[in-house]
């Protein structure tokens, strides 16, 4: 990911060990979306941004473990729609150890009506200008 993408901190906990003493994959999707649910709330400027997750890739780079204790989740605006956006993200522990990547395609949610709706404008221009920030 080219420029300074957005980045959070996550503290890795016991239960998101599986049987075979590392992280399983059901908590790096767990992972991703805490860090995007920060990313949009800041964003939005929203405590509850309202979006479902149309598509997620996930590539594993190598093990996570507890003893690690803290992850880097880096965020990356890649394309913006009429409802829908897409993420790449990198899960890291300390600068430049990379676990995992992820490319994700997000929609815009109508909570009432549960379908997909356009971006509002304010929601479009905060990502329109993270986007030009990164290009």
């Amino acid at each position: 990911m080219a420029d300074t993408p957005w980045t959070t901190s996550i503290r890795l906990r016991s239960f998101d060990l599986d049987y075979l003493g590392h992280v399983t994959a059901a908590a790096f999707l767990g992972f991703f979306e805490e860090a995007r649910v920060r990313w949009l709330s800041d964003a939005w400027e929203s405590s509850t941004p309202t979006y479902v997750v149309a598509r997620q890739e996930i590539d594993f780079q190598h093990e996570l473990r507890l003893e690690e204790e803290e992850i880097t989740i880096r965020i990356q605006l890649a394309r913006v729609g009429r409802s829908s956006f897409d993420v790449v993200e990198a899960l890291e522990v300390r600068p430049d150890r990379l676990k995992a990547t992820s490319a994700a395609t997000l929609v815009a949610w109508d909570d009432g009506r549960r379908r997909a709706r356009p971006l509002d404008e304010g929601e479009r221009a905060a990502l329109l200008a993270q986007l030009s920030r990164h290009r």
